[in-house]
């Protein structure tokens, strides 16, 4: 019993030893340890290559560097594509590896200069850049407010998806190699034309427009608007409600950001796409627009949010909330929209822009 008391500790010590080598050999030896069936699963964790680097930028609190090992540490996703080119021409079915951008961006200090027009983020454009100087972008809301935000992340690994029956003679995925660097994957677009390889640089930022005739930002103003102003480059006009279709959502879950669950209600307004169709006569899908509030609260969607993808029909100009009058006459109501924080009470002004 003596020399056991002796041992004991040295067998403890070996044990905890054999404990962590187990869990390292697991954790970096997947493919060894899991099978089901006698089969691979494919949804394993894939490495994230090395010599990866990713620089974060603009309206921040710092420069950020990320590097693969950094990368390695976000918990990653997997994700299906079928791909087609905005020239409509079918690109291939894929399965991707990679890292969500609103994984990324919820860890990033977000910073504006002190006289900016809007302390919030929810005017930011976020501009993906590649290393041969390609520019792709977001609104930062689609990125992390979204009901889509789970579909855009930055790949590390791409698998062409071959058919069972047809196997290695199957010819119609235009990409058979590998990823090299990180590819910005859009899972909810259309099309692949937002789609970037060798992504090296996220730079968020404002776009620049004239505000001196916009309201300024007062945070708590209780105030309504009896019109929308629309304005385009070239045109400025009060909007026109005569054509465009009604639309009502009867059981929008509303969950703020900030202050969490609001209520289950319905909401009575009009189409938001067939609104902007009416409204503007000519939008080019490079467009952006920019809600803009009584009380200055302001917030950008993308062309293809609104009108390239699903959650795009749900987006609304809400007049009713539960039967009643919406707080500020018109409001944008984000009713596809996870949480709520893109919505603008007391819609006032809409802008048109493409830069």
């Amino acid at each position: 019993m003596e020399r056991l008391k002796h041992y004991l500790p040295y067998l403890l010590l070996g044990i905890l030893a054999l404990y962590i080598v187990c869990v390292h050999y697991f954790r970096n030896n997947p493919r060894d340890v899991i099978a089901i069936t006698g089969a691979t699963p494919k949804a394993i964790v894939a490495p994230l290559p090395e010599g990866i680097s990713l620089t974060i930028t603009g309206y921040t609190a710092r420069v950020y560097t990320l590097t693969s090992k950094s990368l390695a540490a976000f918990m990653p996703a997997y994700v299906f594509t079928r791909e087609v080119t905005d020239t409509g021409k079918y690109a291939g079915a894929y399965r991707y590896h990679g890292i969500p951008l609103l994984n990324i961006l919820e860890g990033i200090k977000i910073k504006k200069p002190a006289d900016a027009v809007f302390d919030g983020p929810h005017d930011i454009i976020v501009q993906f850049k590649s290393r041969s100087g390609k520019i792709s972008k977001c609104s930062y809301g689609e990125l992390v407010m979204s009901g889509n935000m789970f579909n855009y992340i930055l790949a590390y690994k791409r698998e062409p998806i071959q058919p069972a029956k047809e196997g290695n003679t199957y010819s119609k995925n235009l990409y058979r190699e590998d990823l090299k660097g990180l590819r910005l994957v859009i899972a909810c677009d259309r099309d692949t034309s937002r789609y970037l390889d060798d992504v090296v640089e996220i730079n968020l930022t404002v776009p620049q427009y004239d505000c001196s005739a916009l309201p300024k930002t007062k945070k708590g103003k209780r105030c309504s608007s009896s019109y929308i102003l629309c304005t385009s480059p070239n045109k400025s006009h009060r909007a026109t409600f005569t054509g465009v279709s009604q639309q009502t959502i009867s059981d929008w879950v509303q969950v703020g950001h900030g202050r969490g669950y609001k209520g289950i209600v319905q909401v009575k307004g009009f189409n938001l796409r067939s609104f902007l169709y009416q409204n503007f006569s000519y939008i080019p899908h490079n467009a952006w627009f920019m809600f803009i509030g009584c009380d200055g609260y302001r917030c950008v969607f993308s062309y293809k949010e609104i009108f390239e993808q699903d959650a795009g029909n749900k987006l609304m100009i809400g007049t009713h909330i539960n039967g009643k009058s919406a707080q500020g006459h018109f409001m944008v109501a984000s009713t596809g929209d996870f949480f709520v924080d893109r919505c603008v009470w007391g819609l006032s002004h809409i802008l048109l822009f493409t830069k």
